[in-house]
This record gives C-alpha cells, sequence and structure tokens, in this order.
C-alpha cells in the first residue's frame, strides 16, 4: 500500500480478504478507507481478495481490460477503471504512470505514484529489465523491486523442470542477482529507499536476497539507498519519504 497524504493506494489484492483487512487494521484502516486498487496484471496471487475486497468498499479498480476479462472478477461496472501502458493519470493529488513490462500475463503493469515531486516505483513479476524500466528506477526516490530467486536455489529446488524455466526466463521473474543488476544499471543518488519483494518461499530468503543485492549496490554515486527484504510472513514496516530531499527533482524524467 501507498499512502500519498490523505489517499491509500493499494496494488494488487492477492491476498485473501481477510488478510488484506487484518494488516490494514494494524495502520487502523479498513478496507472502506483506500482510495483506488490497481491491479498489475490478472494472475491468481495478485487478485485473490479483490472481488471479496470490492465488497467492502467503493474504491475505484484500475485494471486493463485484458487483465479484467482473463480474471473473471465480479465487480460493479463503474467501480472499473481501464487502464493502458503508457498512460499517465492524475487522481487527485497523486499522478500514476502505467508501464508495460515482461511477464507471462496477458496485460502485465509495473506502476509508478508520483506526488509531490517524489516518485515511488512498485516493479514485480518481471522477467527482463528494459529501458523504460531503468528510466523508472532512476526517475524514483523509493522502490519496491522483485526478488523473487535464489539461481542456486532454484536449479536445486522442488520445482518441475518447465516450471524452473518459466521463473528463470524472460516472461518470468527477477532473481536476487538480476534486481542486483538493475539497480547497478539504474544507479542514482536520487533512489534513497528499496524493499525487495515477491520473494520465494521455495526458492529464496529474505536474507540471501538482501545479501546479493547489497553487493550490488557497490559502488554507487553516493551514499547507496537504503535496503530492506519483505519478509515470507506477515507485511513490513512502513516507509517515509521527506518531501524535502525531493524539492528540485523533475517528476517522472525521459530516459
Amino acid at each position: 500500500m501507498i499512502r500519498t497524504g490523505a489517499d491509500h493506494w493499494l496494488i494488487d489484492a492477492g491476498l485473501s480478504t481477510r488478510e488484506i483487512t487484518t494488516r490494514l487494521k494494524e495502520y487502523q484502516l479498513m478496507p472502506r478507507d483506500l482510495s483506488g486498487i490497481w491491479i498489475t496484471h490478472e494472475h491468481w496471487d495478485h487478485i485473490r481478495g479483490l472481488s471479496g475486497l470490492s465488497r467492502q468498499t467503493e474504491a475505484p479498480v484500475y485494471i486493463s481490460q485484458r487483465s479484467r476479462g482473463a480474471a473473471e472478477i465480479s465487480i460493479p461496472q463503474e467501480r472499473l477503471v481501464d487502464i493502458h501502458a503508457g498512460q499517465e493519470l492524475s487522481v487527485g493529488a497523486v499522478t500514476v504512470r502505467i508501464c508495460a513490462k515482461s511477464h507471462d500475463a496477458l496485460d502485465p503493469f509495473f506502476f509508478t505514484f508520483g506526488y509531490k515531486n517524489m516518485a515511488v516505483s512498485v516493479i514485480t513479476d518481471l522477467g527482463r529489465a528494459d529501458e523504460e524500466t531503468i528510466a523508472a528506477v532512476r526517475a524514483s526516490d523509493a522502490l519496491i523491486l522483485e526478488a523473487n530467486h535464489d539461481i542456486d536455489m532454484l536449479r536445486r529446488g522442488p520445482y518441475p523442470v518447465f516450471l524452473k524455466r518459466r521463473v528463470a526466463g524472460d516472461h518470468g521473474h527477477l532473481s536476487n542477482q538480476q534486481a542486483a543488476d538493475l539497480l547497478a544499471r539504474a544507479a542514482s543518488p536520487r533512489l534513497r529507499q528499496v524493499l525487495l519483494a515477491h520473494i520465494s518461499r521455495q526458492n529464496n530468503t529474505p536474507s540471501s536476497a538482501l545479501a546479493t543485492v547489497k553487493r550490488g549496490l557497490s559502488p554507487w554515486p553516493g551514499s547507496p539507498p537504503q535496503l530492506c527484504a519483505a519478509p515470507h510472513q506477515g507485511g513490513t514496516r512502513p516507509i517515509r519519504i521527506c518531501a524535502e530531499s525531493a524539492a528540485t527533482k523533475r517528476l517522472f524524467p525521459l530516459p
């Protein structure tokens, strides 16, 4: 969840409705307090709680037409907002850039949220990084980035061969090393916070992801960003981005 002023934006709804509600309550929030739900793609681990959650909130659901068709979600038509790659939407005080990404879904996106000259990008379920992805990372003050698997753990792990190939392929998921390489390619003094996410239970650990990516942050222009990893259980601590540190930055600079 990303908070911008009084607004609360949920990115995907892959947990059960009950679990999402429980985590919102930890921050004295309820589903009705959501300002909008943004869906990256139609895979079950990103929409599982969406239909149930939508019955508890009037928040609009931002989702592409193709993803909506594949997901077969039950949401009133008037609450659905069609989105597409290359779009930039201004909703209240936030501007959201919608970017295509490489993943084995019908119409997969990642999002960059802009608020008061600050930018936060949410990039998971990514098989490979293109120039648009690198530009988004370089233009971000904070980043939620996939570090899905440790390559050796995936090779030795329990997945069947076809699934290992899917995960490691160009339309699968970023490994720890690929996440580190992406950060190194996009290194910018603007980036101050990185949260590693979508960490596989079977093929990775938060500590392995942190260790690999931390090595990729050296050298860095100036002091490297603060780095943390999402746990396998529960949520992460809130990460605050201060407006003062971004006052002179141009939001969404061109590649």
